[in-house]
């Protein structure tokens, strides 16, 4: 689309996705995208379902950012 418009991504524009679903790394340019911890958040969820109402704790797990192509460094002076 952006270069429908003569953009390029990243030089004119930088997209982040979500999710790190496997065709990020696919498109062109790749795509940077934040990457939830998946495994550990359904291994948690069953945790706190098998261990119902027992466990009554407040969970936090950071995302992991993914950086390919589609996002380039931004330099300030």
């Amino acid at each position: 689309m952006c270069t429908r418009y003569g953009k390029k991504v990243p030089d004119d524009y930088s997209v982040v996705g979500i999710d790190d679903i496997s065709l990020s790394a696919l498109t062109r340019p790749s795509l940077t995208t934040v990457a939830p911890p998946s495994f550990k958040l359904v291994r948690t969820a069953l945790d706190i379902i098998n261990n119902w109402p027992k466990q009554n704790k407040h969970i936090v797990y950071l995302p992991e950012l993914v950086i390919r192509d589609s996002c380039r460094e931004i330099v300030t002076e």
